[in-house]
Formats: C-alpha cells, sequence, structure tokens
C-alpha cells in the first residue's frame, strides 16, 4: 500500500488535512462510556481501536452499547457512512494515524475515544483517497515522528488536523484509489498463495517425520 501510494501520489503539492474535512471530533471517554454501558445485543455499534485497519474497516472486533443510552447521552457521536475514522493510539503492530471509512452496515455506531470521527468534504476529498493518504502517505511519516520514545504513540485530534494530503483533483483521487485497490489485491493473492505453499512444506515435513519415526522412510531414494 506504501508503495502503491506512494508511486502515484509522488510531487503533488500537500496541504493540511482541515482543508478537506469540516469537523475532526473525538469520541466519548471515562465514564461517559464504561463497561457497564456495554450490551451482549446488537443496538448501537461502537467503532474501536481494533477496528479501524490500514485504509479498510475491520469487522471483527464487535462492541455495542443500548440504543437508549446512546439515542440520550451520546447523541453528538454518532457517525454517518462515508466517515472517516483515524485512529489516535498506535503500537509496535498497528500504525498510529491509520484511517478508514465508516461503512453503512455498521450503523447506527458511535466512535469510542481516540478514535477521531472525520466528517468529509466531499467536494473537495473522496473518503476513501484521505483514508489512503492518511495510511500510506506523507502523514504516515509525520504520525511517526510523535511515536519517537512513547511506549504507545498517541495523536489528538489537533495535531490530526494538520497531518499533510497530496492535493489531486476528484479524478485523480479516484484513478490512485482503483490502483491501490489492485496493488493491494494482488498483495493479498500473493500472501494467499505463500500460505497455502507454507501449509504444503508443513505437511511434506510431517509426512517425512512421520515415516522417519516408523522406519517407513527408504533412505536409498
Amino acid at each position: 500500500g506504501t508503495v502503491a501510494f506512494g508511486a502515484m501520489a509522488a510531487g503533488k503539492p500537500e496541504a493540511a488535512l482541515r482543508r478537506f474535512v469540516r469537523s475532526v471530533t473525538d469520541g466519548p471517554f471515562g465514564s461517559s462510556l464504561a463497561s457497564e454501558h456495554y450490551v451482549e445485543s446488537e443496538e448501537t455499534r461502537v467503532i474501536r481501536l481494533g477496528n479501524v485497519g490500514s485504509a479498510r474497516f475491520l469487522d471483527e472486533d464487535r462492541a455495542f452499547i443500548a440504543d437508549s443510552y446512546a439515542n440520550e447521552a451520546l447523541g453528538e457521536h454518532f457517525v454517518a457512512e462515508g466517515d472517516l475514522i483515524i485512529a489516535g493510539l498506535g503500537d509496535a503492530n498497528r500504525p498510529l494515524g491509520r484511517a478508514c471509512v465508516v461503512p453503512d452496515h455498521v450503523l447506527p455506531a458511535i466512535n469510542k475515544a481516540d478514535c477521531y470521527r472525520v466528517q468529509i468534504d466531499s467536494g473537495k476529498c473522496l473518503a476513501q483517497y484521505l483514508a489512503l493518504a492518511l495510511t500510506y502517505g506523507p502523514a504516515r511519516q509525520a504520525a511517526a515522528l510523535l511515536s519517537r520514545g512513547a511506549t504507545r504513540a498517541r495523536l489528538n485530534s489537533t495535531v490530526a488536523r494538520d497531518l499533510p494530503v497530496p492535493i489531486a483533483s476528484l479524478g485523480e483521487q479516484r484513478g490512485i484509489i482503483h490502483g491501490c485497490d489492485q496493488a493491494m489485491s494482488r498483495g493479498l493473492s500473493a500472501e494467499r498463495e505463500l500460505s497455502e505453499l507454507a501449509e504444503g512444506l508443513r505437511d511434506y515435513r510431517d509426512a517425512l517425520i512421520t515415516e522417519v519415526v516408523t522406519g517407513q522412510l527408504d533412505f536409498t531414494r
């Protein structure tokens, strides 16, 4: 993703994220959203850091709060389809500042603290382009600078507004999205092939070990 986006956005001038968005807001924290507010039933979804992948929404981490509590106490934190979520925390495995687009199938939903909701100015930018730019573009290095010397890097919403984004027309953004999708699809295919090869080699190794242990292996072959 980094190589593909970098190649397609190379040489483009940059502007701060705030130029392309209408707002960047944090989610509820502390007693406003505590463990006792979560419910087993699938009511209002809570978007958490585990859902923010590298330019894609990860659906495996599922958490919910009651619709009644969400509507009564957290109404200002509802997200909409096409909003962007920026990860305000990062670690060794998941980069700080990565972003993804909110899909419609998770709604109604709110964003948790450290998952910054970004309302995009659709006349200036496409949501998926911004997700790619923040995850793989120059913003990635800018966010990484904040993590030096920290056990777990944190990005506040004010700093997030200043992250650099390559300037591109809407047509160019569509082309970059398409190009990155193709590159990532090829990468996933290669990853699957390597995984299948590794599994085949493990099976072959296990079979050889079994033959050795049982005395079935013909060493004259």
